[in-house]
């Protein structure tokens, strides 16, 4: 059991550098560049900039770096938890990652709290009543319901429990109390 323990320990280390590495690379090597489509010089275009101002962001963000020293610097920030300011507000990432982690870790507590709420008693009652018509039932079900996509279900939910003509139950948008 030790044995096994290190060993997925220390297969965390090439898992986490070839997860940032991909990061890295998708961040890099994606068309365009934070300062030009701040500029103006993408095709979302944004304001004028000056060719002085376009320079100052493209340090600032350290795009003007080679690929390895912008990785180890990426890297090095990442585990220092600075994650920099945001392109549109200019406030600190970090900063808006904390406002919204409270409320996005009640959704996802209550999501899983709902979620053993009904798969234990269903696999209890399956358990119970193997290979029997109520099994292939629950399994059918659980079956359609699991190879549905989660944003269609999504879509789904939202219409049938917020606002809709359906029921009325919860707010469609929004974080509002009931």
């Amino acid at each position: 059991m030790t044995t096994y323990l290190i060993r997925r320990i220390l297969l965390l280390v090439p898992t986490l550098f070839g997860i940032t590495l991909l990061s890295f690379l998708l961040i890099r090597l994606s068309p365009g560049n934070a300062a030009l489509l701040k500029g103006g010089g993408g095709e979302g275009g944004g304001r004028a900039m000056t060719a002085e101002v376009r320079e100052q962001m493209i340090k600032l963000y350290g795009l003007d770096k080679p690929p390895l020293v912008a990785y180890a610097d990426w890297v090095g920030r990442s585990l220092r938890l600075d994650l920099g300011n945001s392109i549109v507000d200019h406030r600190s990432v970090a900063a808006k990652i904390g406002e919204r982690l409270p409320l996005t870790m009640s959704l996802a507590g209550s999501a899983l709290l709902i979620s053993y709420l009904v798969a234990i008693p269903l696999g209890v009652v399956a358990a119970l009543k193997r290979g029997q018509v109520v099994d292939r039932t629950i399994s059918f079900v659980v079956f359609v319901l699991y190879s549905i996509p989660t944003f269609a279900a999504a879509l789904l939910l939202i219409l049938l429990v917020a606002g809709g003509d359906y029921l009325n139950l919860l707010p469609m948008y929004g974080a509002d109390s009931i």
